[in-house]
């Protein structure tokens, strides 16, 4: 029995590190956890009017990245890829902003720089649930074009609600393709695969597809799903019927890829040159250090306190008690203390 409590005490504080570390992200995750929910949920539930750059400004810096209001023009010069002037069903009609997205830094595990763009829902009609992107490219410097498709990921999937988006693990109102997110989607399909040297990790942008997703309350089990948009740079798909085609995508790698450029130089007010929005930076996670505390006395609960009286506090006992027995006089009988109270009455004369 003694084993068994013991094991499962292991496994009890190897779930506690599991939930800290894995799905908290471990101190550094609690406190970014607690600035996004102070400066940007809190501030967007029942907001309908929530500015998402402030939204954006926030989580570039809590992420120490950046990302610029200097939107990517589409092919004609628009600024927005946009069917709200479209014969179709209001509810059924879109408009996409592209933002530039920098991280300045290169990850140094694959030699690779996760620029990427934001697609933002400018105007979404609230019947509809969420929106679904299927976003299909090619790598950069690949003479095949060989197609690389984003799609059924939480991540590709956009709520209008920050609740519904944080409960479904999806993107509020706007979300990120970066050039990870290809990447990741190559080792995920072929586990065997090695980028080979030279490889850049840069991609153009051939399509995004738009889906939504209305959920009838009555029969919330049967969600309607509609191929409402698709944007191409002119190359020609055969598959899927959407309400409204565009070919103006301009999403070629240096509309969106600008940290190369900038060797791991920070922008600042007088170097900025693709006016990457600096507010925020750095992000002050000081007001949430007490998940310093939360955490590290969890530890310490766990693997010192509890460890102490469970397997060693019984053997400094044992210790303290035979120290004590050693410390009186050896050979001499204790005469007894004469007893100075006494609740028996003494007995009368008589």
């Amino acid at each position: 029995m003694k084993w068994i409590g013991r094991i499962l005490y292991i496994l009890f504080v190897l779930i506690v590190i599991g939930f800290i570390e894995l799905i908290g992200g471990g101190v550094q995750g609690i406190r970014v956890s607690e600035y996004i929910y102070n400066n940007v949920t809190k501030n967007a539930i029942d907001n309908e009017n929530y500015d998402m750059f402030e939204g954006l400004g926030h989580l570039n810096a809590v992420s120490n990245t950046y990302y610029s209001k200097d939107q990517i023009k589409t092919l004609d010069g628009q600024n927005f890829y946009d069917t709200t002037t479209e014969s179709i069903d209001e509810k059924y009609q879109v408009k996409l902003g592209m933002y530039p997205h920098a991280v300045v830094h290169k990850n140094p595990q694959f030699d690779l720089y996760s620029d990427g763009f934001f697609v933002l829902l400018e105007d979404f009609s609230d019947d509809v649930a969420y929106y679904s992107l299927e976003v299909t490219a090619y790598y950069a410097q690949d003479p095949n074009k060989t197609q690389i498709v984003l799609k059924d990921k939480n991540y590709l999937n956009i709520y209008s609600d920050i609740r519904e988006s944080n409960a479904n693990r999806a993107s509020f109102r706007v979300a990120l393709i970066a050039n990870n997110s290809f990447a990741n989607h190559i080792l995920e399909t072929n586990k065997d695969y090695t980028f080979p040297e030279g490889y850049n990790f840069e991609y153009h942008i051939q399509a995004i597809d738009v889906f939504a997703t209305i959920i009838d309350p009555e029969k919330p089990d049967t969600p309607e799903r509609v191929h409402v948009y698709r944007i191409t740079d002119g190359t020609t798909f055969a598959s899927g019927t959407p309400m409204v085609t565009h070919t103006n995508l301009n999403l070629a790698p240096e509309n969106y890829n600008f940290s190369r450029g900038m060797n791991g130089v920070e922008p600042t007010a007088d170097n900025n040159p693709h006016n990457l929005v600096l507010d925020y930076h750095p992000a002050d996670l000081s007001p949430y250090n007490f998940a310093y505390w939360i955490v590290y006395s969890i530890y310490f609960l766990l693997f010192v306190v509890v460890p102490y009286f469970w397997f060693v506090h019984k053997y400094v006992m044992k210790a303290i008690r035979k120290n004590k027995t050693d410390d009186e006089p050896k050979g001499k009988t204790r005469k007894p203390q004469p007893q100075l109270f006494s609740d028996v009455e003494p007995k009368s004369d008589k």
